[in-house]
């Protein structure tokens, strides 16, 4: 009797854990974002770079980036990942693809998920950006959604 009492139980409890998964993911948001910032790009090899940056985004706040990946051997095509950190410590992963246009870049930033609030954020911001090639420092704006 006690055997089955617990079985009911734990199947109970399994029914709820899944249940609220499957809500959760029901209960995303699709909702503007746009993002304004400021970093550093470095060539790190002979086709790797990284880049690191802070600004204010929508959702986010005061934000930091950290971001690396690769570029063409022509250098216009740059393709990446990286991770934003919000005000409150909540992490939002992304991809990126760039193309450069002279001294702007254009591109896309798809977001992966991350932690907390955005553990399950999808979303896609359009990006412009200027760079200074001597120093690496840049500029960057970006629109889009965002989906948690």
């Amino acid at each position: 009797m006690f055997k089955r009492k617990m079985n009911i139980v734990l199947a109970l409890a399994v029914c709820a854990l899944l249940l609220s998964v499957t809500v959760s993911a029901k209960n995303q948001v699709t909702r503007p974002m746009q993002l304004s910032g400021s970093g550093i790009l470095s060539v790190t090899g002979e086709s790797t770079w990284e880049a690191t940056e802070s600004g204010q985004a929508t959702h986010l706040g005061r934000y930091t980036l950290v971001e690396n990946g690769t570029f063409s051997p022509d250098w216009l095509d740059w393709v990446g990942e990286g991770t934003f950190t919000a005000a409150n410590g909540d992490k939002l992963d992304f991809t990126v693809e760039i193309i450069c246009v002279g001294l702007e870049q254009i591109g896309w930033m798809d977001f992966t998920g991350g932690t907390g609030r955005f553990a399950d954020a999808t979303g896609l911001v359009d990006l412009v950006s200027v760079t200074n090639p001597v120093t690496g420092s840049y500029t960057i704006s970006g629109t889009g959604t965002i989906a948690y």
